[in-house]
């Protein structure tokens, strides 16, 4: 997973393990029963995020990962 959005130098693309925050989020998740996944991120200071991008790839397959986007609600104020 990462996150997109801006800061004063422009575009950036922040891995997950650039923003978590307390434990880390296992990499290999097990979606049989389609569990919430939640966690909290902290971001440097100046970067908006925009968006979240989660790839999901199935183990040992050689397909191309799915690719599901999150868009980060604007504040208004």
């Amino acid at each position: 997973m990462s996150a997109e959005g801006m800061n004063a130098a422009g575009a950036r693309l922040l891995s997950l393990r650039q923003v978590s925050a307390g434990a880390p989020l296992k990499r290999n998740i097990r979606l049989k029963n389609f569990a919430r996944i939640e966690g909290n991120m902290v971001f440097p200071e100046g970067f908006r995020p925009s968006r979240v991008v989660a790839p999901l790839q199935q183990k040992g397959s050689r397909k191309p990962a799915v690719q599901k986007v999150f868009e980060w609600p604007a504040r208004a104020g």
